[in-house]
């Protein structure tokens, strides 16, 4: 089921928020490091309840051509109901309305079908965790 959310772009958000959402959806809380993370973005596009943060994303981008989107998560409670999705059109907007020419995004495999659902097309790639 679809739902309408109120999406709130740069929202004045603690790093705690944002870290209490990433133990929420079951990833590493990275204690103390959001409130930079959050003052060097481009931006950053959040969905809040009640003050609680329950749906976000981050885009690092160069401001010219090409963004990266960071940290998609929505409250488990939420799932399934288009909050990701949400985020990740409403990113892709403000980024092309910028001039942006290229947005990517890296996903566990199994988040396949839901990225490609967002538009994205898929190609091999790797990191290196330094």
């Amino acid at each position: 089921m679809q739902m309408t959310f109120q999406i709130y772009q740069n929202a004045k958000i603690s790093g705690k928020l944002v870290e209490d959402l990433r133990e929420e959806v079951g990833w590493e809380r990275m204690d103390g490091e959001y409130d930079a993370i959050l003052e060097r973005s481009h931006f950053h596009l959040s969905i809040l309840d009640e003050g609680a943060l329950v749906g976000f994303v981050n885009v690092v981008s160069d401001g010219q051509s090409f963004a990266f989107l960071c940290d998609l998560m929505v409250n488990p409670l939420l799932g399934g109901q288009g909050a990701g999705r949400a985020l990740i059109e409403l990113a892709v907007r403000l980024l092309r309305e910028q001039g942006i020419r290229t947005v990517q995004v890296v996903f566990d495999p199994a988040l396949e079908g839901f990225y490609k659902a967002c538009g994205f097309e898929v190609y091999a790639g790797g990191s290196v965790r330094t």
